[in-house]
């Protein structure tokens, strides 16, 4: 375990950055096109982006325990994030509140250059990157969800219609926002 660990983080970090980076700008685009029909809006790029990242949470968690990596906070973002995203699936509902959170993927490219750049090596470049990770962090993670948490719940109690609407997606948009502070 601990011999491979270094090259499996490697190999992981490199390809969740293209994946971050395209689901952070779908996300973005597919959720600011659809914002006017929020709760009834759906696209199929829009599903393929909940799909995929659906399955990213599958195969994330095996790879965190294996990589010695797990914790307990981002065992909930998972579950929490997981259950918006079949709950929009299923529902053909809420797509454009659930791929607001996509957005806060972008995060996840400088986090995985935290570990890709040696700070000896290019000081730099990493201190660069730490700067962007927390001005990302800042606003797509603090400022974004707790605007669309606030959109969300002060429209639920008119425009929601199904039990789902009015419990797992609101938790999940809460619980984000307190894991997101609390990281």
């Amino acid at each position: 375990r601990g011999r491979h660990e270094a090259p499996l983080r490697t190999a992981y970090q490199v390809v969740s950055i293209p994946m971050y980076a395209y689901l952070a700008w779908t996300g973005w685009t597919e959720s600011r096109r659809m914002w006017n029909r929020r709760w009834t809006a759906h696209s199929y790029d829009g599903d393929y982006a909940l799909a995929l990242l659906f399955l990213r949470f599958v195969t994330h968690s095996p790879l965190d325990l294996l990589m010695s990596r797990a914790r307990t906070t981002l065992a909930a973002h998972h579950v929490v994030c997981g259950t918006a995203i079949l709950v929009s699936l299923v529902s053909e509902r809420l797509e454009v509140f659930v791929l607001r959170l996509f957005v806060a993927e972008g995060t996840s490219m400088p986090l995985a250059l935290v570990d890709l750049i040696p700070p000896t090596t290019w000081p730099r470049v990493y201190t660069l990157n730490g700067m962007v990770l927390w001005v990302s962090f800042l606003v797509t993670r603090i400022l974004l969800v707790a605007y669309t948490a606030s959109v969300y719940l002060e429209e639920m109690s008119s425009r929601a219609r199904h039990a789902h609407e009015f419990t797992i997606v609101p938790v999940g948009w809460i619980a984000l926002l307190v894991l997101n502070g609390y990281w």
